[in-house]
């Protein structure tokens, strides 16, 4: 099931491929803690709905 957090980060995944959890929880209108944004991809990634490439600050997120 998916939040309203969620569905924010996956309209902005599908206007910006390839943004780290920083960019998307700066660009993020709600006020969401960036643990959140990051539980959130994690959360998301397991389902398999997006897909983390990188590791580490290099760590990108694809719709």
């Amino acid at each position: 099931m998916q939040g309203k957090n969620a569905s924010l980060i996956l309209d902005y995944l599908k206007d910006h491929p390839l943004s780290s959890s920083k960019a998307i929880h700066d660009a993020m209108s709600e006020k969401v803690a960036y643990a959140t944004v990051k539980r959130i991809l994690s959360n998301l990634s397991a389902q398999g709905i997006v897909v983390s490439e990188g590791k580490s600050k290099a760590t990108k997120s694809v719709d």
